[in-house]
């Protein structure tokens, strides 16, 4: 089914709702390190809107870039944009979108003109495309959209060369029911690089998270790159987003991001684990906790049996388990006023720009 041919449903404007604004809290970060030439590459861009005329991600990244046009012009910073769509026709449509778009926007023009901004526009498949955008990837800061068949790039042939780019961040986009349907057929084996024999015994709603677990155990100790998924449900069907990134800064962003967008869980455009029903309380079944409330009690435990024992600890904690910085903040600041424990500071500062950015510690002792 070509999605194109009608308007964007609810969970396609969610995917691209993230796509959109993870590309506005990435690029000001790049921007203001006057980090050279910066990239993003969207490889299944697609026409550039849909039947109604709303815009699809390549539309939505130039919005951002006329955002930071004067940033852009003051730092003295290249922004390189790579679109690529395998369809001919879209490819066709694709390119005068994205023309007529620069034309309407003088801020755009006036970047292009003084070689700030490029846009490449391509017509191949994936393995002609990915030659030739790997070493831009691996050499510059790089923000990476993957669409359409996404799961082939789960494999070791894509996913290992964007592992090792210390700058780079990856969003991929996939159907979970894909992996279910075709996960016995040798093609779809060939193309990904863990065991899928035990993903049929998986809840079409949990295949996203199971491909990031699995992926996940695949990523060397040694290496600092991290998976975290977003669930969205667009009807009947469940598709996902993993993202990637070696810096802990970019997953704060996205994390930050996936609960702005869902308060209950941050992993999903629904509910995905029931969280409202287990707020209620029941007379005859043992309460039980949601996310955020199981968070909260392993960030305690590690806490009082001092396995964490100050921000940087607390911080990390809450970002490998999928959640920002201001859960661990509440935990720590509640077990303070319990006088549990104690710290020498007016906060207990488990965020990035106090543990990474300010290089503060701040130690918690148990009383």
């Amino acid at each position: 089914m070509d999605l194109h041919k009608k308007p964007f449903d609810d969970g396609t404007q969610c995917k691209l709702e993230i796509f959109e604004s993870y590309t506005e809290a990435w690029l000001p970060t790049f921007i203001m390190q006057d980090a050279g030439p910066i990239c993003i590459f969207d490889i299944f861009a697609g026409p550039g809107y849909d039947k109604n005329g709303t815009a699809g991600s390549p539309i939505r990244l130039l919005r951002q870039v006329v955002k930071q046009s004067g940033y852009i012009f003051q730092r003295n910073v290249q922004v390189c944009i790579w679109l690529n769509e395998y369809m001919t026709e879209k490819y066709k449509f694709l390119v005068q979108a994205c023309d007529t778009f620069i034309e309407e926007h003088e801020e755009l023009s006036r970047l292009k003109k003084g070689q700030k901004l490029s846009v490449k526009i391509t017509n191949c498949g994936i393995p002609e495309v990915f030659p030739q955008i790997i070493g831009h990837i691996q050499k510059y800061p790089s923000l990476v959209f993957l669409d359409q068949n996404g799961v082939k790039w789960c494999g070791d042939e894509y996913m290992a060369p964007l592992i090792k780019s210390s700058r780079t961040d990856v969003l991929v986009y996939f159907a979970s029911s894909y992996v279910k349907r075709f996960a016995s057929r040798d093609e779809f084996k060939r193309n990904i690089s863990f065991d899928l024999s035990g993903v049929q015994n998986i809840k079409l709603q949990d295949v996203h998270r199971w491909v990031v677990q699995q992926l996940q155990k695949r990523i060397p100790q040694s290496c600092d790159f991290r998976l975290r998924p977003f669930t969205i449900k667009k009807e009947k069907n469940i598709y996902g987003i993993i993202f990637g990134a070696s810096h802990i800064r970019a997953v704060d962003k996205f994390l930050n991001l996936a609960w702005s967008l869902n308060h209950i869980n941050g992993e999903a455009n629904f509910d995905i684990d029931a969280d409202e029903e287990k707020t209620q309380l029941c007379m005859f079944e043992e309460k039980k906790l949601t996310k955020l409330e199981q968070f909260q009690h392993d960030l305690r435990d590690a806490v009082l049996s001092k396995n964490v024992r100050n921000n940087k600890e607390a911080y990390d904690f809450a970002i490998d388990h999928g959640h920002i910085s201001n859960h661990a903040d509440e935990v720590i600041r509640a077990l303070k006023k319990e006088k549990k424990i104690t710290f020498d500071d007016r906060s207990p500062k488990c965020n990035y720009n106090q543990v990474y950015k300010n290089k503060i510690v701040v130690e918690y002792h148990i009383l």
